[in-house]
């Protein structure tokens, strides 16, 4: 099992610059991205985990270790740095610790099933009990803690932790067997092992690591081998060489810091586990600020990889970073989360941003600006943010899943009546005092609600004006076939949600009316929440029944190539 899958909680006190109560990860997930400003904390919450393993590592008697227990034995204010974690009860305990045919037993495996203990970790590697997770007091039930956080499995025995410092390096250097660094120390020797020692598979480097930078680094660069080479006859140093296309040869020393880092990742992906005969779910990566010296748009490419190894392999990671594109693709991801740590000048607090506010505090401590849009692959203007919704279903159904926001393309709502001070000419040509959407970013698709009534079908001035300047500029204007996005929505899905459904809402017919048909207020208690409306209705929105609506399919397909135009997929 995954570590994400054993571990319920993690936090640390009296260390470094955390007090009591313990700050951690209220909840460990696949992928963890730690935000804060410089000297907030985000590096100790990296060395909660490191400690976690190196503890557990009983019979390991190396100077690491040893550096790690005298720092746990300082701990902040002279007392020793307590390390807590949250587990669940597992049914496969009570047998251990009691007979089962007798009433004591049973009752206490009625009480504790589905529920946690909360124990520490102690620095011989074992558990103390601390708390249960519902109401328990007594003699008795402490008794049966200890007794139970004596057989307590330790997740972190048998995990392995790979690091990349934010300061980082990869340089010439010659054969040894010293093992990969944080620093980037040990990779080029790594590299070299794969491609020149016989008892090695150089096809993971010549062949899967060659593809997979491929992957990462496309459109930007294509590289067509990978291979070492001796720097001078009779010297000892060896350098990692690519070949790309239309550029030739390129020396790793010569190429920029984003590409090293790449080829830092594939390492631990891939080289790493097969030196070490361990699989990816054995390992818990701690990776400090990938973002340094990579365009946004490799920034996307490289998270994508990780998260796409994460979910297939089941490893975890923890991941610092200042990236608001880092935030951007896992603010809503499913199998990630942010924990935002602040410091008020005396301690150290670690939060999960689960609210709007939350967010904005962490865009405020990262300084983000309104021009980060420049950067972004391409943008589609919405008109609210349920319109944003049923777009990126709607795109997930009909690229199969292949393109997705925050990757590939940013929504922006614009808000229905301000599409009037709304421009798409040229900024550097047209001298109209408009909202330039161009200056923004060039790429553009807008969404535009037609407002078309049985009785009247012409689209106002103003829609009319932007949709042919967006076109004028190659970019692309959708505006409904029907009435609104909403007269989209497939029957089949409105019916998992309003039973009494009977038909089809009709192409210029008010939604919050048609609703109004099938449940009193309904229409009402849409148009007070349209963006909670759409949160409970996508997933029922369906492929086949979408394929069926109006010019959708048709519309879907033009923003899709769009899209993967801008990504030069």
């Amino acid at each position: 099992m995954a570590l994400y899958e054993e571990v319920k909680s993690i936090g640390v006190a009296n260390h470094k610059c955390f007090d009591s109560p313990p700050q951690g990860f209220e909840e460990i997930k696949p992928i963890n991205i730690i935000i804060g400003r410089n000297s907030s904390g985000k590096s100790s919450l990296l060395d909660l985990i490191e400690y976690a393993v190196w503890l557990s590592k009983k019979n390991y008697n190396g100077e690491r270790k040893e550096q790690v227990l005298q720092q746990c034995k300082k701990g902040k204010n002279n007392q020793q740095t307590l390390i807590v974690t949250r587990q669940p009860i597992l049914e496969e305990y009570f047998p251990k610790l009691f007979d089962m045919r007798q009433p004591q037993g049973r009752q206490f495996a009625q009480q504790c099933f589905g529920n946690d203990i909360f124990c520490s970790l102690e620095l011989d590697g074992n558990y103390k009990f601390i708390n249960y997770s519902f109401n328990a007091t007594g003699n008795i039930w402490e008794d049966n803690g200890k007794r139970l956080a004596g057989i307590l499995k330790n997740p972190f025995i048998g995990l392995e932790v790979k690091k990349i410092s934010a300061e980082r390096a990869v340089e010439p250097e010659g054969a040894h067997s010293n093992p990969l660094l944080p620093s980037g120390q040990g990779l080029t020797n790594l590299y070299r092992k794969y491609l020149n020692e016989l008892d090695r598979p150089t096809d993971l480097v010549e062949k899967v690591i060659l593809d997979d930078l491929n992957l990462i680094m496309s459109p930007d660069a294509h590289y067509s081998r990978i291979y070492i080479q001796q720097l001078g006859e009779g010297r000892d140093s060896w350098e990692l060489q690519l070949k790309e296309d239309d550029k030739g040869t390129v020396k790793l020393s010569d190429s920029g810091s984003g590409l090293k880092t790449v080829l830092f990742v594939l390492a631990y992906i891939h080289l790493v586990p097969d030196l070490e005969k361990k699989t990816l779910n054995k390992y818990v990566f701690l990776f400090e600020e990938l973002e340094n010296n990579l365009h946004p748009a490799l920034q996307r490419r490289l998270h994508k990889y990780i998260r796409d190894k994460c979910k297939k392999h089941k490893c975890t990671f923890f991941m610092t970073t200042h990236s608001n594109v880092v935030i951007d693709i896992y603010g809503q991801d499913p199998i990630s989360q942010i924990v935002h740590v602040t410091h008020d000048g005396k301690s150290s607090v670690a939060n999960t941003v689960k609210t709007y506010v939350q967010n904005k505090g962490i865009l405020d401590d990262l300084d983000v600006r309104a021009s980060d849009l420049l950067q972004s692959n391409g943008i589609i203007w919405v008109e609210g943010p349920s319109d944003r919704l049923y777009f990126n279903r709607w795109i997930e159904l009909f690229s199969g899943g292949e393109l997705k926001e925050n990757i590939h393309y940013q929504c922006i709502p614009y808000g229905g009546r301000l599409l009037a001070h709304l421009d798409a000419n040229d900024p550097d040509v047209d001298p109209q005092e408009l909202v330039k959407i161009l200056r923004v970013n060039s790429n553009a698709i807008i969404m535009i609600d037609s407002d078309f009534s049985p009785s009247k079908q012409n689209l106002s001035s103003t829609k009319q004006r932007i949709a042919q300047e967006i076109s004028n500029m190659n970019g692309l204007a959708w505006v409904t076939e029907g009435k609104e996005i909403e007269n989209y929505i497939p029957k089949q899905a409105i019916q998992q949600l309003y039973s009494k459904c009977g038909k089809q809402v009709g192409k210029f017919q008010s939604f919050p009316e048609y609703l109004n048909k099938w449940e009193k207020g309904a229409g009402e208690k849409f148009k007070r929440g349209k963006p909670m409306f759409a949160e409970k209705i996508i997933p029922h929105i369906t492929l086949e029944d979408s394929k069926r609506m109006h010019d959708l399919e048709e519309r879907m397909n033009e923003c899709i190539s769009y899209i993967k135009n801008w990504n030069k997929l």
